[in-house]
């Protein structure tokens, strides 16, 4: 067997991680893989969290590993930007698709360049319009939300790849 070495950043135990290791057991099925990869691996630091590319075949992920080809998640992150080549949504058009959104009836999900997502909601008990999750934005104003949206957006490089309609849960 091949042994991943000492984790190159912080020195801290390197450790091969399944999806046996991360199945959550509320789904009880394997449905839930959306992405249809099926079974990946990746080695991660114990320690400092850094981690390998996923893959099917634990030698690539060890020989990874062992050449310090491993990231932080900000890191993964500025890779997947740097590296994306496909459509990525203009501000015209994400302003555009909010304003033509019933929030009635649809929340908005947003998919971005290094895979993260986020979702904007409408809010009747404050009035107002609402993101959650990395940042946390609540504006009663359509143009205001939209405009510190676009500037979140930007700041932190995120490049909008994916919008879509989603049931409305707030």
């Amino acid at each position: 067997m091949i042994k991943l070495n000492s984790c190159r950043k912080c020195g801290g135990k390197g450790i091969l991680v399944s999806f046996d290791c991360t199945y959550n057991v509320k789904y009880k099925s394997l449905n839930f893989l959306k992405n249809g990869d099926g079974f990946n691996i990746w080695a991660e630091c114990k320690n400092c969290k850094r981690f390998t590319e996923k893959s099917k075949i634990p030698l690539d992920v060890i020989e990874q590993w062992n050449n310090g080809e491993m990231y932080s998640n900000k890191e993964w992150s500025d890779k997947l930007n740097r590296e994306y080549v496909g459509k990525v949504y203009s501000e015209y058009e994400i302003k555009n698709y909010i304003l033509k959104t019933d929030f009635e009836k649809n929340s908005i999900e947003f998919t971005m360049a290094d895979t993260s997502y986020e979702t904007i909601y409408f809010n009747k008990t404050t009035n107002s319009y609402l993101m959650l999750f990395d940042c946390n934005l609540e504006e009663k104003n359509i143009n205001g939300f939209i405009n510190n949206l676009l500037e979140y957006f930007q700041n932190n490089n995120l490049k909008v790849v994916s919008i879509r309609h989603i049931k409305s849960i707030v």
